[in-house]
């Protein structure tokens, strides 16, 4: 059988490096191809290495078949199989994820079923900042990243030399200190206080800083209508008594927000999720030997995990 190597997904995998090439050489020659090449119709979307190595030396390989509906869907398949099959850093995870956002924020287009009034304009929907940012949660939770690491890895690549890419492709620099030398000498005029700041002192999209953000946001609620009720004491008493339960940011003593929920649930959901994958490869994939000395390293590690839930929940006891 004649099967096909697509360049673009081929391109998507992050390459192997010469010992990993190496070592699954040695192996396939050794033990045989134990994993299938998955291919969609004749097109290679899995097992890229091991057909070529099947191929130079002659070993015979089973194929496995693969139904998907079109080409996003490949692609979208090759990602999160990599995910589930690789313990690649952070900024290969972003990267690779991120492909999948012209594909994620078309499947919530279609999902809403149509746009209504002021979303149409000259015939193009107009995307709401609420759009982008639910679309980045999603990438953020299939790459296993917080959504800030997200939004960091998308302007490293939009605005980024190609030696910081290099950095991080070789892991010689984290993503954050990437995105300072890519963000550096950057300002931004406030349209609020009109100071020249450094862009980071801005969230992303606004044309305020997250000084003059916060106050306005700190210090007003709401109406039903959306219209700003400016904060008094009768407005604060009302929103203490009644609201609390739809409270959506957190504050310091001074009424400055610092954090969302949303925020830390991201950040607990990305290391539960990274864990549980670890964890399962571990198990699994290399079958771990189970003995008293391995079982008392994992036993370790889960107690300072429950030491660490333990600080958690302490951090917000309150009497």
């Amino acid at each position: 059988m004649k099967l096909i190597i697509d360049k673009e997904f081929e391109n998507l995998i992050p390459p192997l490096t010469a010992e990993e090439y190496e070592q699954l050489e040695e192996n396939v020659k050794k033990e045989g191809c134990r994993d299938g090449i998955v291919v969609w119709g004749e097109t290679i979307i899995d097992g890229h290495n091991r057909f070529k190595i099947c191929t130079n030396n002659k070993i015979e390989f089973k194929v496995i078949r693969k139904g998907l509906k079109n080409r996003e869907e490949a692609i979208e398949w090759i990602i999160r199989n990599q995910f589930g099959r690789r313990n690649l850093p952070s900024y290969e995870r972003a990267k690779l994820a991120l492909r999948l956002k012209p594909i994620i924020a078309e499947r919530a287009k279609e999902n809403q079923g149509g746009f209504k009034g002021n979303q149409y304009k000259s015939g193009v929907h107009q995307k709401s900042d609420k759009d982008q940012i639910e679309t980045t949660k999603e990438i953020a939770k299939i790459a296993g990243v917080s959504h800030d690491t997200i939004h960091k890895v998308e302007v490293i690549e939009k605005e980024g030399s190609e030696e910081v890419k290099e950095q991080l492709g070789k892991r010689e620099i984290s993503v954050n200190k990437a995105y300072g030398e890519v963000r550096k000498g950057k300002t931004k005029v406030c349209s609020i206080c009109g100071i020249e700041k450094p862009i980071d002192e801005f969230y992303k999209g606004k044309s305020k800083c997250k000084i003059c953000h916060n106050q306005i946001r700190t210090h007003s609620i709401k109406d039903i209508k959306g219209n700003i009720i400016r904060s008094n004491d009768k407005v604060d008493e009302l929103a203490k008594k009644h609201m609390s339960n739809i409270a959506e940011t957190l504050y310091t003593d001074k009424k400055d927000l610092i954090l969302t929920p949303d925020d830390m649930t991201e950040d607990l959901e990305s290391f539960s999720d990274t864990f549980v994958r670890n964890a399962t490869r571990i198990t699994k994939e290399y079958n771990l030997e189970v003995t008293k000395e391995n079982n008392k390293k994992i036993i370790a590690v889960l107690s300072e995990v429950e030491q660490a839930i333990k600080k958690i929940r302490e951090c917000f006891l309150y009497e």
